[in-house]
Formats: structure tokens, sequence, C-alpha cells
């Protein structure tokens, strides 16, 4: 997905700035020299097979690369849509297929991550492994699992099964894993929560948007009090080892 620059709005750049001062201070996400934000981003283009460790791998397609750089910028949407005051426990955020390349430009340029193309220059590195299914069964759509490393790896592993995958598990996925080494623990959370580790996907009492036959969109919800944990580490300069829940998952 290429990113295009273009004249902002006066409030565009002032909204834009704001969010660029909030995180400006923040140390890396990884464990190493660098820090501070934007957390340089890379994506391993070649996937992995876990049975096979010499395979070279097979590269992946753009429709993939452009999901998973998708979910990097689902979630600044969620940071910008988070409340800064208020009794809200959470906040619900829709995502849609794919941002117009004009708002994802804006969301890059709110400077929480950026994409590196030197995997040594990397901050956070996303692999996505090949699995095969542990029980085949027909029909069954493919699974896909968050892992967040510690050393600032994110493994997407993909459980095949023959069918096509869908978008939305990938960058959900993703954005789980991204929580983790943002510093989120796991919400258990009787309601639906991105940092659930059961339910990702938040359906009814909810907007029609994210009904769970939705085709264009769905729906996650972060609850706001580790958002705002995550504004006062940034604003007093804890590093993201500090935060709760940023051991391996």
């Amino acid at each position: 997905m290429g990113i295009t620059g273009r004249v902002l709005s006066p409030l565009q750049r002032v909204a834009a700035l704001l969010l660029a001062l909030w995180l400006g201070s923040a140390p890396s996400v990884a464990a190493g020299e660098r820090s501070g934000f934007p957390v340089q981003v890379y994506i391993e283009p070649q996937a992995r097979h876990a049975a096979f460790a010499d395979h070279p791998g097979e590269a992946l397609s753009e429709s993939t690369l452009a999901t998973l750089r998708q979910g990097f910028l689902d979630w600044v949407s969620v940071v910008l849509a988070a409340p800064s005051k208020g009794s809200a426990e959470q906040v619900l955020v829709i995502l849609r297929k794919q941002v117009a390349e004009s708002q994802a430009g804006l969301l890059l340029g709110a400077g929480l991550f950026t994409f590196v193309k030197n995997r040594a220059q990397a901050q956070l590195v996303v692999e996505i492994v090949h699995q095969p299914p542990l029980a085949a069964a027909a029909g069954l759509v493919e699974t896909v699992i968050g892992r967040y490393r510690r050393s600032g790896l994110i493994e997407l592993v993909l459980l095949r099964s023959g069918a096509p995958s869908d978008q939305f598990a990938l960058r959900t996925a993703l954005m789980h894993a991204v929580g983790h080494a943002l510093g989120f623990a796991h919400s258990d959370a009787g309601q639906c929560n991105l940092m659930s580790s059961e339910r990702h996907l938040c359906h009814v009492p909810f907007p029609a948007e994210c009904r769970e036959e939705a085709v264009d969109t769905r729906c996650v919800a972060v609850a706001v009090a580790p958002l705002r944990v995550l504004d006062r580490a940034v604003r007093t300069g804890r590093t993201v080892a500090e935060f709760p829940g940023s051991s391996e998952r």
C-alpha cells in the first residue's frame, strides 16, 4: 500500500501534531538500544513453514502485506478513538476493509508506527508461519494465532485447512499481538475486548456494522483504563518492559 503526501487541513495538522507530541517521548517496544516513537516495524515478506526448517518459504502476496500494514493503522485508530476523560470503560472501533491512502498517510503521520525495509532497523518484526492444522476438517476456515515474543517478534501462525483466509482474522490476530508488544495484558472481562484471549471481535448489541455476518466491517473494543496507563507511561518515560503483560504470549 503506497503512501502519498497530501495537504492537510489546519485541524488535521493540529491533531497529528498533538498525537505526535503525546507519543514523542516513549521508549522502544523491543529490548534494544533504539528508543522512542514511531515504532519501527518490519514485515517479513517471506512466510516460514513450521514443519520444514530448511524450506525457503513463499513470498507473501501484496494483498496480505497490505492487510498486515492495515493492522498497525487500525491500532492508531484505536489510540485516536480513546477518550482522554470520562467514565467510559471501553472504546469501540469499527474496522473497514482498507482505509484510503490519504487517511493511511494521516494515520502514519500521527507518529505511532513507521514501516522500514531493513529488518536490522526494526524494533518490531512480523512473521507469518504456515502450520498444518492438528486435524483436517472440511470447510474449516483458516485459523490464525498471534504470538508476541519479548524480543520484539510477532508470529502469526496460520493453521491451513485449504479454505481462504479472512483478512479480518489476520488483522485482529495481529492487533492482539501488537497490543501485547505495547504492554497490554490479556483482558478476561465478560464483554468482548481486543485483548481478550477468546473474544477479539464484538457483535450484538453493538452497531449494525458489528453484526457477525457483516462482510466489509468488523468491530473491536479496547478497555480505556489500559490505554490511559499507556498514556501515563509515555508521559513519565517508563519502558514498555515495565508494563503489565509485556511477557511472551
